[in-house]
């Protein structure tokens, strides 16, 4: 009872209670028959003053009726306010706000009851995984409205599908769907990727985007519905491997691959954290006299018992599982720590992954290890893409600010390959135009290429700033460069990365090779 009671609502109670006085006053006055004493007042004159207080009485009676309806009304409102607000509640642990669809919660509520109601066989579904292509590039260009834009987009095509008992957006530009038995995926599939196709209009310009898919069947490929949605997130990890705008059915490879990945991620963390990732050394010679004016650091990895790991692999790998932030210290302490023995006019050069340019306190934790390992700013030289550059240009420009102004160079590299404009350049502090070494492998037989580097390079000479072209292999790229005013490079001309040792024993003049020069 006291449960019960304490559960009501303060106006209830109110009226709870107003209403119980009101019924006690009302049987003490039948019983007293406070009535007819009444009726002798009103007909005495001596006591006329005993009709206003019972005209007082009454009306106290009915303002108090009134107040009890009134609470009582508000109480109504207040529980139905509450309903609608536990309902909100729900469908919101259930639904994604943006594009109105079923999440990660809502998925596990449909599945369970799916496999609930299988309790003699499972029901024949078939699950598609699906990743939108080029989202990314949306977002960076126009804005995160215009991604937002872009997803709504997608959403609503992806709901006319017919024969779809679930389409649920998972997070970020990944969506599931679960189709009626009895679809031809291979044709579902296709007909996900022509929908993303259709091109979307933000800000009056067309974007088009694609979409890669996986897809698993219940039973074929799947005993259960819950092993559909793990084997079609398994199939589109593998069709996002194969390249964009394509799509893939699961088997239990696929599965041995991702069992694979699982080992590479975690042998990867440990070697972070034994620093068995180790940063070698480009040499960056200057294109007039030869000599050296730094290194740059590249991550190298040998797996033990397997042999070296490529870059290629493990650096998006950090990227995609979080492991970069500590991958990103550990081989910029190591490397500051080697550059102390260069000679104090050799500086290292640093890259920078694009998924840290959004980590506001990136800046002050470069200057830390500056200053733990003693290696001056002013030798510290950061490469940052273009293409990174777009992803959040307030924050990687405030970053970028925050280093240039402690005295840290800051080198815009792969110019020319990326998404970012002359618009966002002019805002940026940089130090460095690095041309990529897609150019540099083509323009002396690609008329169009070389007139792209000999603009890079007057761009860079009308900004007062100079450019060093990546990817020298041969001497006639050497001299084609240094004619049309490139002032540094680097390449396999001058030298693969190489130890720290090595380096040393390079700049100490020990084992120098006959290709550095100029």
């Amino acid at each position: 009872m006291r449960a019960t009671w304490a559960s009501l609502t303060s106006s209830t109670r109110d009226a709870l209670v107003l209403g119980a006085t009101a019924l006690l006053v009302w049987s003490i006055a039948i019983h007293l028959e406070v009535h007819a004493l009444l009726e002798v007042m009103f007909h005495h004159e001596t006591h006329a003053w005993l009709h206003a207080i019972a005209l007082a009485l009454v009306l106290v009676g009915i303002a108090g009726c009134v107040f009890a309806l009134r609470r009582a009304r508000e109480a109504r409102r207040e529980l139905r306010r509450r309903v609608d607000a536990e309902r909100e509640a729900s469908w919101l642990t259930g639904h994604d706000t943006l594009t109105g669809l079923a999440n990660r919660q809502g998925l596990e509520d449909f599945v369970a009851h799916v496999e609930a109601a299988d309790s003699d066989a499972p029901t024949p579904l078939v699950v598609f995984a699906v990743d939108i292509d080029g989202f990314k590039r949306t977002n960076d260009l126009f804005g995160h409205a215009a991604g937002d834009r872009l997803l709504r987009d997608v959403a609503e095509r992806l709901q006319r599908l017919p024969g779809m008992r679930l389409v649920a957006r998972l997070g970020g530009d990944e969506f599931l769907l679960v189709a009626e038995p009895g679809c031809d995926a291979e044709s579902v599939a296709e007909e996900i990727r022509a929908l993303a196709h259709a091109p979307v209009v933000v800000n009056g310009i067309a974007s088009e985007v694609g979409a890669c898919v996986g897809y698993a069947r219940v039973p074929e490929d799947a005993e259960s519905l819950r092993a559909a949605v793990q084997g079609a997130d398994i199939a589109l990890h593998a069709a996002k491997s194969e390249g964009r705008d394509s799509a893939m059915r699961f088997d239990e490879s696929l599965a041995e691959g991702l069992r694979l990945r699982a080992e590479l991620e975690r042998d990867l963390d440990r070697a972070i954290r034994e620093g068995l990732v180790r940063p070698h050394y480009q040499p960056i010679v200057d294109l007039a006299c030869g000599r050296i004016q730094g290194f740059e650091a590249l991550a190298r990895w040998t797996r033990p018992g397997l042999g070296p790991v490529s870059p290629g692999t493990f650096i998006p790998l950090a990227e995609e599982t979080g492991l970069m932030p500590a991958l990103f210290e550990s081989l910029l302490k190591r490397a500051c720590r080697d550059a102390i023995a260069w000679p104090k006019d050799v500086v290292l050069s640093f890259n920078l992954s694009p998924v840290q340019l959004v980590e506001p306190t990136l800046g002050l934790r470069v200057l830390a290890i500056l200053g733990e390992t003693g290696l001056s700013p002013q030798r510290l030289e950061i490469e940052v893409t273009e293409s990174a550059l777009v992803r959040d240009v307030s924050t990687a420009s405030r970053i970028l600010e925050d280093l240039h102004r402690a005295g840290v160079r800051i080198a815009i590299d792969d110019f020319g390959t990326g998404y970012s404009s002359l618009a966002h350049l002019s805002h940026l502090a940089f130090d460095r135009i690095k041309i990529d070494k897609s150019f540099v492998d083509t323009f002396l037989a690609d008329p169009k290429q070389r007139k792209i580097v000999d603009a890079v390079v007057a761009l860079a000479r009308a900004l007062g700033v100079p450019t060093t072209a990546e990817g020298i292999e041969t001497t006639d790229q050497l001299a084609e460069l240094k004619a049309l005013g490139c002032r540094s490079g680097q390449g396999f001309l001058f030298g693969r990365a190489m130890t720290a040792r090595e380096a040393r024993a390079l700049l100490a003049g020990e084992g120098r090779s006959d290709t550095i020069a100029a």
